[in-house]
């Protein structure tokens, strides 16, 4: 990985982290402090991958309810490496909605369990995490 980007809207999340874990460089490490409880959460997961002339070329494009993905078993396999990924190492006991105030931390993500097309080439990684204006 060469780059990570963390941004949060202030009204929902504080002191958000996140950083690449060297020397290697295939592990991130997230933190945030959630300041109110969130009883619903979208995200939306893209991927793409640049050709010859850099331009990008989106490969995946998934919108998901957060909550109906903690509660389902069947999940797409890009989102369920996703939530394996952000729970093996995180101080969060159970995956679940609502989610409380508090601070959350999720160690060695890691980009080693993904689809073999994409660890041998360049590719980028979009994730959001969004509250629904209709929920306010």
């Amino acid at each position: 990985m060469k780059q990570v980007d963390c941004v949060g809207n202030p009204n929902y999340f504080a002191d958000l982290s996140c950083k690449i874990v060297t020397p290697r460089n295939r592990d991130v490490e997230a933190s945030v402090n959630i300041v109110q409880k969130l009883s619903v959460l979208s995200g939306s997961l893209r991927v793409s991958i640049p050709n010859a002339r850099k331009v990008k070329t989106q490969i995946f494009d998934i919108i998901f309810d957060v909550c109906k993905v903690l509660r389902e078993r069947k999940r797409k396999i890009l989102i369920d490496l996703l939530v394996n990924s952000l729970s093996r190492n995180s101080n969060i006991k159970a995956w679940k909605c609502p989610f409380q105030k508090g601070r959350f931390e999720s160690k060695n993500i890691s980009v080693a369990s993904l689809p073999p097309a994409l660890t041998e080439s360049e590719f980028f990684v979009n994730l959001d995490f969004l509250y629904p204006k209709w929920v306010r």
